[in-house]
């Protein structure tokens, strides 16, 4: 699991980003996720850029995708998982 300068988990905020952006993550974790994100400016831009993509495939249909599309995505995420083992955003 990855960490940012602070010490804080980045891994548990990935697994709540989704959660955060619906507007139903528990209080509890969502205090904690907002401080986590004022205290990790990677994981900050990791969900602008989630907010970005979830945005823009919010506007996809299902039907106008090709029927190979669980495929070539999966494809898509093994190869850029083997290119970033640590996983999650870098600092630029």
């Amino acid at each position: 699991m990855s960490e940012c300068s602070g010490g804080h988990r980045c891994d548990a905020c990935y697994g709540a980003l989704s959660d955060y952006l619906d507007g139903v993550l528990p209080a509890e974790q969502q205090r904690a996720l907002e401080e986590h994100l004022r205290l990790c400016p990677p994981c900050l831009i990791y969900l602008e850029q989630f907010r970005r993509v979830k945005e823009a495939t919010g506007k996809v249909r299902a039907e106008d995708l090709p029927a190979d599309f669980d495929q070539v995505m999966a494809g898509v995420l093994a190869a850029w998982k083997a290119k970033h083992p640590g996983g999650g955003p870098r600092p630029s």
